[in-house]
């Protein structure tokens, strides 16, 4: 009789094999729908960081946050941290903003087990937003440019559109 050998699953990727965990602790995440709270999941919250490659400008201040449901894998939470995004911390949970299945973000909490845990989440989400490139500087995927003489930051599409509005044309943004 012929020996039977299974195959050995291969490893599933999760897109997260490029990045470096900043830091992850387990909670349970909520999200505000239809004006209340409703739960999503327990897992780990993580705040990932693409791994640094000197010569990618792209991947600076790309910090993003994901959550996965403990047991399953599923994605709860997978947004990108920005510059403006709402972040708050009140006993032991966190309260952000983030893209979820709609264009517009949506309001999550996440609780975790301490205050201490809380804390580490929150100043790693609050430093990757002080990071993270301000709306001027990534205004419709246009990089930003420095005005020598001010020190001021103007996007591309700023200049274009002032200029079109001062000629009395309807303002027009081209993106290359």
């Amino acid at each position: 009789m012929p020996e039977v050998v299974e195959p050995t699953p291969e490893p599933l990727k999760s897109g997260e094999e490029d990045e470096q965990v900043i830091v992850s602790r387990d909670a349970k995440a909520y999200e505000f729908v239809e004006s209340q709270w409703r739960e999503r999941g327990v897992g780990q919250l993580r705040v990932l960081q693409p791994a640094r490659d000197e010569h990618d400008a792209a991947a600076k201040g790309r910090t993003r946050i994901v959550m996965r449901q403990q047991k399953t894998g599923r994605l709860l939470i997978n947004s990108f941290v920005w510059h403006s995004m709402p972040l708050n911390k009140k006993d032991k949970a966190l309260y952000f903003s983030a893209i979820a299945a709609t264009p517009a973000p949506a309001m999550f909490c996440a609780r975790f087990k301490s205050l201490d845990d809380c804390t580490a989440v929150f100043e790693e989400m609050q430093r990757a937003k002080d990071q993270a490139p301000s709306e001027s500087e990534d205004k419709k995927g246009i990089p930003a440019e420095s005005d020598s003489t001010s020190g001021e930051v103007k996007s591309v599409a700023d200049n274009k559109t002032s200029e079109s509005e001062a000629n009395g044309q309807d303002a027009e943004v081209v993106v290359v």
